[in-house]
């Protein structure tokens, strides 16, 4: 066998010792990089902030500039043409007549009218960017973000905006469900004619929660769009009949029988929020998956349900007054007192557990006694009423006496 090579333990230890003495250089190093490159990144900030000054600069005197020649290019009147000197000609009167002299005392002139049309500035002449290229042109107006309530497309729209944030968003009186559409022929037509045909299955949750509650929101989604499309409410129980004008696109995976069921709903927004906003999002009522993943008819607790349904703007998809009136005349049908916002699984749950007296009865109500099952209480209640019966007392003539 070849022999073990024997290592010198005073090597490790100078290695090591030598790691150690490395250390704090290879540490100041370090940090000297990280000094430079913030010297590097602060040079460069106070390079922007000196360009960004320069440019805000030659705007305002470019702005400047335009103010000038928009007073100056305007119409003369008579008190101009006296106050001028008659050595030096006007711009007005040159530009007109390039061969006159203008006499040494003016005549009797009259005013020239000044044109009823505002006086715009000219914008040939100036060199700013952002004057030179005027506003940018969108095809899409973009939502104005409100400080409390809902952001809204229009500004006519704006007192509706606190109203419908107020009333659509109690924690007791609204329930989130997500609808998935196969096709988006199916959503096209719901946003012409109102409706929604959906399950048997979705159709029990939907109208147990439409008489339970004030609000029962849908948020709609396509199929692999990688966005929701539109926010409605529910606006009546599942009964109605197709319309003959409508041609609904049953899906491959159902038949005709299997969507039979027809709601009625008040469209509140037909905006578009893609997926990549909602990604903070999570459904703690489909095992804390993100919100984007649902299945048809997926509930979604109240919280997650607010934050999803704030970010779809309002468009005036419905009449919005007409709206608010309905929610609160449902309101005053069902009662201050709603159903808790509890996923049916746990409503189950509570179904199935054995009540006992007090709960059945009432925490302690009037004439109820609590049982006595043992203990010092009721060994001396069962002695009191022996001795009262004489169960406990012997008789004379099982007894023998003996001397």
């Amino acid at each position: 066998m070849a022999p073990k090579k024997k290592t010198s333990s005073d090597s490790e230890k100078s290695a090591e010792l030598q790691v150690i003495e490395e250390e704090p250089q290879a540490m100041e190093a370090e940090r000297q990089k990280k000094e430079e490159e913030m010297k590097s990144l602060l040079a460069e900030q106070e390079e922007l902030r000196a360009m960004l000054a320069m440019v805000e600069e030659e705007e305002e005197e470019d702005m400047e500039e335009g103010e000038l020649a928009s007073t100056t290019g305007g119409s003369v009147t008579a008190s101009d043409v006296t106050s001028v000197p008659a050595s030096e000609p006007q711009a007005s009167q040159t530009s007109s007549h390039p061969t006159s002299e203008l006499p040494s005392e003016p005549a009797n002139i009259e005013p020239p009218q000044e044109p009823e049309a505002s006086v715009e500035l000219p914008l040939e002449g100036l060199t700013s960017p952002i004057l030179s290229k005027g506003p940018p042109k969108l095809e899409k107006p973009l939502p104005m973000p409100m400080n409390f309530g809902m952001s809204v497309m229009d500004s006519k729209l704006a007192p509706f905006s606190n109203k419908l944030f107020g009333n659509l968003y109690k924690e007791r009186e609204t329930k989130f469900y997500i609808v998935k559409s196969a096709n988006r022929e199916n959503l096209e037509m719901a946003f012409d004619h109102n409706i929604w045909v959906t399950t048997p299955l979705n159709e029990i949750r939907w109208n147990e929660a439409f008489m339970a509650h004030t609000n029962v929101l849908l948020v709609f989604s396509v199929q692999a769009s990688g966005a929701f499309q539109g926010l409605a409410r529910l606006a009546s129980r599942s009964g109605e009949k197709m319309p003959a004008d409508v041609t609904w696109t049953i899906p491959p995976n159902l038949t005709a029988k299997s969507l039979a069921a027809v709601f009625q709903i008040d469209w509140i927004s037909r905006q578009e929020v893609p997926f990549d906003k909602v990604s903070h999002l999570r459904n703690t009522w489909n095992r804390n998956k993100l919100v984007k993943v649902a299945r048809d008819g997926q509930e979604i607790n109240w919280r997650t349900g607010c934050y999803l349904c704030i970010l779809f703007p309002l468009d005036g998809s419905c009449p919005y007054d007409q709206l608010l009136g309905k929610i609160r005349g449902k309101r005053t049908i069902i009662g201050p007192k709603q159903a808790v916002t509890a996923s049916s699984r746990s409503a189950k749950r509570k179904k199935k557990r054995r009540k006992s007296t007090r709960t059945i009865i009432g925490l302690r109500p009037s004439g109820y006694k609590r049982m006595l099952h043992g203990g010092p209480e009721a060994k001396r209640q069962k002695l009191n009423e022996e001795s009262a019966t004489g169960a406990n007392v012997i008789p004379l003539s099982d007894v023998v006496l003996t001397y």
